[in-house]
Parts: structure tokens; sequence; C-alpha cells
């Protein structure tokens, strides 16, 4: 289509612009620019202080939970440690009468909390990996039962730290040696329906809570500054330059999937069309590349060219050709796949999760993904810690002050400790107890927490006597079900002993 011509009173004549059509909108026959790949890493390191301050962090870690390498190391460790704290139980001296007492009151306690247990506790306090921090309020009410006149712990409310005052999280007292409350945003108190679930006077848009009542899981923390180290800072850049590299290879992938549309005409057809631009030739060419133009841009679903062969009797190769060529990639210096695998191995890393990396980009040997997992679990084993550290100088300590039924002696207040991160076999938990079954005391909690790992419900009274316990066991006829046969070393015999002591599995 030949331009319009303009003349102006100034006698300029100018040609106007033809319209512009949807594929000239969107036309991208040729790439200009660059990925610039070490510029946007450059972006990255302007991005991340401000992204990583104190008023974005939290959205940037819950932007974070979107890319699947993080999502799936952080729910891996979270439910390890959930795991190992509903598997937890009470430690307590067994010759000392007040520490039975404390550790029977302590289980009430964690038995009937109102709609929590051990379990929903240790998942809400491991978000301190992704927060830096996990705060509760302590909240109390009236004993029953036996237990009346005494406080006991109705829930720990988990508080988000999304919640908190971006500004001012918390109060801290003159000096500057501890911190008075902390500082909720009124908009959390609001409801879907609009209206606020509390009354209460907020100062300045704020809900005040006193810091005696907040108990807390977190890294390193201090008594002003109660906010840790999040695993997810490290994971950071990795993560970043992960999501660029992802949006590239679509890009690729795309431009793959559309190929680029190549035609071939005849010589003579494109001399002819170069020697007179306003020939049926020329005007042939130009129709040509306008269709494949279309084709390459979406805006054309089919193109017809003729079939015409050099040869006049219909045989030999066509005078038109039209083929779609993909992006071949064997030039590239880099690949974009492999980097991809290399940030994301990275983000494992950083979560102590390399053994759930599997293929040839992760796995290797078996002792190679042992060490591995056995890495995975002593963080899992650091976060329980940090947790039951929560418990039992934050919570039961208050309990006991509460009360003001604090013992004398340290050793008799019972501790609270998370259950094993990777739990023995049953297999392995048998020659276990075979090999030290001579040493152990016939006690109740003794056969209790054999029966537990048997996943046994029967349980055995804590007033059981020894005697009582031993005439509540099995007894066999057959003298190889207990190893008293010949040889096994009883009364004077000089044989080598029991049998199952002499059993290759039992060997030491």
């Amino acid at each position: 289509m030949k331009p319009k011509i303009t003349v102006y009173p100034d006698g300029m004549q100018k040609a106007s612009s033809p319209p512009k059509t949807t594929r000239e909108q969107r036309e991208a026959s040729k790439q200009y620019s660059t990925a610039a790949i070490e510029f946007v890493r450059k972006q990255i390191n302007i991005l991340k202080p401000y992204e990583l301050s104190q008023s974005q962090r939290l959205r940037t870690y819950q932007l974070m939970m979107n890319d699947d390498a993080v999502a799936t190391c952080f729910i891996a460790r979270t439910m390890a440690v959930a795991k190992a704290q509903a598997r937890g139980s009470f430690q307590y001296n067994i010759n000392s009468p007040e520490s039975v007492k404390l550790k029977e009151f302590f289980e009430y306690n964690m038995k009937n909390l109102n709609g929590q247990s051990p379990l929903t506790i240790g998942m809400a306090a491991s978000h301190m990996i992704r927060d830096g921090w996990s705060p509760f309020e302590m909240v109390f009410e009236a004993g029953e039962d036996r237990w009346q006149g005494l406080w006991k712990l109705k829930k720990l409310a988990y508080i988000h730290p999304m919640t908190l005052d971006n500004l001012k999280p918390w109060e801290v007292a003159a000096g500057g040696d501890s911190i008075l409350e902390l500082r909720q945003k009124s908009d959390a108190f609001i409801g879907s329906n609009g209206f606020s679930l509390a009354n209460f006077a907020g100062v300045a848009g704020v809900k005040k809570i006193k810091y005696n009542r907040v108990c807390y899981s977190s890294y390193a923390a201090t008594n002003t500054q109660p906010v840790g180290n999040s695993l997810f800072d490290a994971a950071y850049i990795p993560w970043k330059e992960k999501q660029l590299l992802q949006d590239l290879t679509l890009v690729g992938v795309q431009k793959d999937l559309a190929g680029m549309p190549v035609l071939g005409a005849p010589s003579d057809l494109l001399s002819k069309a170069a020697e007179d631009p306003n020939s049926t030739e020329a005007q042939m060419v130009e129709q040509l590349k306008n269709n494949l133009a279309n084709l390459h841009a979406g805006d054309q679903a089919f193109s017809i060219i003729p079939t015409d062969t050099h040869n006049e009797n219909g045989s030999g190769q066509k005078q038109f050709e039209l083929k779609f060529l993909g992006i071949e990639g064997g030039s590239k210096a880099f690949d974009v796949v492999e980097l991809v695998e290399q940030r994301k191995r990275s983000i494992f890393s950083v979560f102590s999760c390399q053994n759930m990396i599997s293929g040839e980009n992760g796995g290797g040997s078996y002792n190679l993904l042992e060490g591995q997992t056995s890495i995975q679990a002593h963080a899992v084993e650091l976060d329980n810690m940090v947790i039951d550290d929560m418990i039992n100088r934050q919570v039961l300590r208050k309990l006991l002050l509460l009360n003001g039924n604090k013992p004398a002696n340290e050793s008799d207040i019972p501790v609270w400790k998370s259950g094993d991160v990777q739990e023995l076999s049953m297999d392995e938990y048998g020659k276990y107890v075979n090999r030290v079954a001579r040493m152990l005391p016939a006690h109740a909690d003794v056969v209790n927490a054999i029966l537990t790992k048997m996943k046994i419900n029967h349980r055995l009274s804590n007033d059981a006597s020894p005697d009582d316990i031993r005439e509540m066991l099995f007894t066999f006829e057959d003298p190889s079900k207990t190893g008293q046969e010949v040889g096994s070393g009883s009364g004077n015999s000089q044989d080598g002993g029991a049998g199952s002591d002499n059993n290759a599995e039992n060997a030491a």
C-alpha cells in the first residue's frame, strides 16, 4: 500500500505513516536487546537491602514461598520439627515426689490445651525458620478436678510477625535493656466482614501486648532484639536469580515452539522484485514477507504459496518451500537449565535439605546421601532445641511463678524434650532393647516407653511394683523362646552364654 501524500501550504510534501496493525505492534522478528544477566545480578544487589529491610522482609519471605524449591525445603523442615514435637515428653526426677507431681501437672497442661497440641505448637514455632522468630501470647485459665486452685495453660496464641507494626513492632524500656510490650496493628483484628473482631482502645491503630505474657522461639535473639536470623535471607540471592533464569527459559521455550518461518523462493523472482519495486514480482514478495511476519507474530493461522516445481512436468524441487526453524542453542556459552539447577541446589543447601535433591544432579553415592540426611537431622534437631528451650524457660517457668510452687531443687523441675528427629526402625530398636535388657530397671516408665515404641496401647500404672511388672510378662514353656536352653550360661554352666548374645544380629 502506497503512503498518502499530503501537500502543506509551505509547499512541503510529507508522507503520512501507514496505519499500524496488530502485527506491527507485537512483531519481534529480531532481538536487539540483551538478557543482561550480569546487569540483573547488580540490580539484585541493589534491591536486596530494600526487599530484606525491616518493613519489607516479611512480605519478601511470603513471596519466596511461591517458589517450588523454597517451599519444598521449608515444608520439609517444619514437618520434621512438628513430628518431633508431637513425639515429645517430660523428663523428670523419678526419685523426687515433688518432681513426679510437677510432671503430672505439666502433662495435664499439655493434654488439655484449647484446640492445640504439641504438634500444632511445633508447626507454628518452626516458622522462625522463615520469619526469624515465632512469638506467642501465653493465655492461662483456672485448673479443674485435682488441679483446682492452680493456673493452667489455656493456649499459646500464635502472633504472626506480619501483624506487628512495621515501624515500631515493640516498645523498649528506658535504658534499652528490656522490652515492655509488643505492638500489634489494629488491622489484624479486622474480620472478613470489615468489622473489628475485638473491642479495644488502640493507640494510633496499635494494640499493645504486655511482654511478660509473650514467649517466642528464635535464633540468636537478645533481650532487646527477639528477631533472630532467617534462613530466607541466605536463600534470597539464589532465589532471585532462579526466578530470572526461569523467566528467560520460558522465553526461549516460547521462541522454540513458535520457530522462525523461512520461505524459499526462486532467485529470478527475487531479482525482478529488486530491479523494479513497482513490478508484480515485487508486490508478490512484499505480500509473502507480510504473511511470514503475521505467522511469526501469531496474527495469521495459515499461508497459501504456489506449489510449482522447477521442472515443467511437475517433478523435482518445489519453487516455494516454507519451513519453521527453531532457536539453536548449541552456540551459547552457558546452559540456562543448568544455571537454574545450580540456584536450586544452593537453596536446598541453605536449608540443609541436600538429601532431597534426587537424580544425577544431587543423588551421589549412598554414603553421601546418608551424610546429607544426617546434616538435615542436625539442623532439625537444633530447631527442636530452640523450641524446647522456649517451652522450658518461658512457658513452664511462667506456670511455676503463677502458682508459686517452684521446687527448691532445680533438678526437680521437669523439662520438655522433643522426640527423635529420625526414629529408629523396629528392627534396630529391638536389637537395642535386647542388648541392654539386663540393665533396664523393672519400672513402669521403662515398659511404657517400649510399649509406646511398639505402638501398643496398653500402659502400666506408675505405681506398679517390680514384682507386678514381672508377673505381667509372658512366660514361655519352650526354652528356645527365653534363651535359657543348654548353653545359655545359667547356673554353673561353662558354656558361652545365651544364644541371643551370640546372634550375629546382636553383635556389638
